[in-house]
């Protein structure tokens, strides 16, 4: 998290905590108690100038209320709208925060195949780069894209695919915790998120719930999604997910890491030195993190933005990270994740040298 941040220059710390539950094994009531536990252990900690929770697995919109109001509990008379973000439209959230890290993570898909690699063919032939080869043996054809996870990130950048005019592109395969649904003409992304959303996230599982669903699609083991013969690969689900058992049956050339390392170092070296580009989490899956910097602003200045002009400044911000990143990328023949972390790590040491903090 400190080094996305410091990638997109957002001025947030980094860092990670939660609860090591399966929240589906607990009632609504012992989730809320859950909840406003955590937030009374680590109060001291927490707060809108401290240490500023989001939503990440198993949590959402509902828990952040949760959470905020227990903080407002616990500090009565101080400001509290920054404290947690995340949080519903009506108890003080930002529009579009919801959807901001499926979008972000399509996004550095899209704009780095049609707004760079398809407006620098020329310049890209001219590398002498893996990477750059294998893009631009994707560029102008038609792209598969198998997603695994179909929760907040994986339907939304799947929708995102479904609906995008600038790649020849269409969504093959998604994959949820117990199945993955695979049509090789392509899914209809629109009708698996009506039927998740009615059946509590989960997709059609047996061909009742397919007709249900009017979904045309096989039904395939859940991991199998890993190992299709596809494009393009969107990691949406769990860290850890392409390891060295797996690695080798990868098929996809491109890789999105829209969940947090999902991808173990081995497994990236490995694809790294076959060519087959990952785009890595600290900079796919930053568009989270963005909205919730702009969701924490608008707290404090009670002035919200609309929906358009919250992804307006999420892409900006993302386009200017790209724009930085890219060329140097296809310039050297290092992977993009390294680029992505010897940026991030330079932004803090300068800042740190010029706070005197390195002498």
């Amino acid at each position: 998290m400190t080094l996305k941040n410091a990638l997109h220059e957002v001025p947030f710390g980094g860092g990670k905590g939660g609860v090591i539950i399966n929240p589906r094994e607990y009632s609504n009531k012992e989730l809320n108690l859950i909840c406003k536990k955590y937030v009374q252990n680590f109060n001291e900690n927490l707060g809108p100038d401290k240490d500023i929770p989001a939503p990440d697995m198993g949590t959402g919109e509902r828990e952040m209320d949760w959470m905020m109001g227990e903080y407002k509990n616990i500090h009565p008379g101080m400001p509290y709208r920054g404290s947690f973000t995340g949080k519903s439209v009506m108890n003080g959230g930002s529009l579009g925060r919801k959807q901001a890290t499926g979008k972000g993570v399509y996004l550095s898909f899209r704009y780095m195949m049609n707004d760079f690699v398809k407006k620098q063919e020329k310049w890209l032939s001219e590398r002498d780069n893996r990477f750059a080869k294998t893009a631009l043996e994707h560029v102008d054809k038609p792209l598969s894209i198998a997603v695994q996870g179909f929760g907040n990130v994986g339907s939304v950048a799947a929708l995102e695919a479904y609906q995008c005019n600038y790649l020849n592109n269409k969504v093959v395969a998604v994959s949820d915790h117990n199945v993955t649904m695979y049509n090789s003409e392509g899914l209809d992304i629109p009708n698996l998120i009506e039927f998740a959303n009615d059946h509590e996230g989960d997709l059609p599982i047996n061909e009742d719930q397919l007709a249900k669903a009017d979904v045309k699609a096989i039904i395939r083991d859940r991991d199998d999604l890993l190992t299709l013969d596809t494009d393009v690969l969107i990691l949406a689900a769990l860290e850890s997910q392409i390891h060295q058992e797996n690695v080798k049956d990868v098929k996809a050339r491109i890789i999105v890491e829209g969940a947090n390392a999902p991808v173990t170092s081995e497994a990236d070296q490995y694809l790294s030195d076959n060519g087959v580009i990952i785009i890595p989490d600290i900079l796919a899956n930053a568009g989270g993190v963005i909205v919730s910097y702009l969701e924490w602003l608008q707290g404090r200045e009670t002035q919200f933005l609309s929906e358009e002009q919250v992804y307006d400044r999420m892409f900006e911000k993302m386009k200017h990270t790209y724009d930085t990143i890219l060329p140097e990328f296809y310039g050297d023949p290092f992977p993009l994740r390294q680029n992505c972390y010897i940026h991030a790590v330079m932004k803090i040491s300068t800042i740190i040298y010029r706070q005197g903090k390195l002498f």
